[in-house]
């Protein structure tokens, strides 16, 4: 039997691990993960509104591919040069990031550093594309620094060998909040959000 605990125990770790958003984590076959995925996160509540707030307000359009879709994420927001094919990635100059990668699994991968301090807020379910997203909540300061953000990590199976894996962050819970609500209302053609996981949510 699949042991839910140790395997949250194991997206904390990598999670942690990371670097930054900037990190290139490297990506496996899902396998028994992504065939578990909704176990995985079937103990977990859904995400609390204050955690993700809806995207309204000034936003642009961006278009997706692989799977055909659109990400809605705020005008101050820009698209960066990703070095990664599967990776696109999006700044802002109050340093709000959000990047999305489409791989064959959820992320699996760890990057150790020495540089960032992270605090686990908590673990949660995001729903997106009629799916959950097992969501990390976290802070992490730079020790060079003294900054502190706020970051979530998200992790979402679509179907047999396609996941989507998003890392956002922003210089304060609201902003993290936007970007999550962002993620909520991620559009896929073929995995339209459902109605009804946004009422059992509230």
């Amino acid at each position: 039997m699949l042991r839910r605990d140790a395997s949250l125990l194991l997206l904390v770790l990598m999670t942690a691990g990371c670097d930054d958003h900037d990190a290139d984590l490297s990506v496996q076959d899902g396998g028994r993960a992504a065939e578990n995925w909704d176990l995985l996160s079937a103990d977990l509540a859904t995400c609390d509104r204050t955690d993700a707030a809806d995207g309204g307000g000034d936003a642009r359009t961006w278009p997706l591919t692989h799977p055909t879709g659109n990400l809605n994420l705020p005008t101050s927001m820009r698209e960066t040069k990703s070095p990664v094919k599967s990776t696109r990635r999006w700044a802002a100059p109050d340093s709000s990031a959000f990047s999305y990668r489409v791989a064959r699994g959820p992320m699996s991968g760890m990057v150790a550093s020495t540089r960032r301090t992270v605090v686990r807020e908590s673990s949660c379910t995001l729903p997106v594309a009629q799916h959950r997203a097992l969501t990390l909540l976290m802070q992490v300061t730079d020790s060079a620094t003294g900054r502190t953000f706020y970051a979530a990590d998200a992790s979402v199976v679509l179907g047999a060998g396609m996941s989507v894996n998003v890392w956002l962050q922003g210089p304060t819970p609201a902003h993290r909040a936007r970007l999550l609500g962002a993620l909520h209302e991620l559009s896929l053609r073929g995995f339209e959000r459902d109605a009804r996981a946004d009422t059992a949510s509230r």
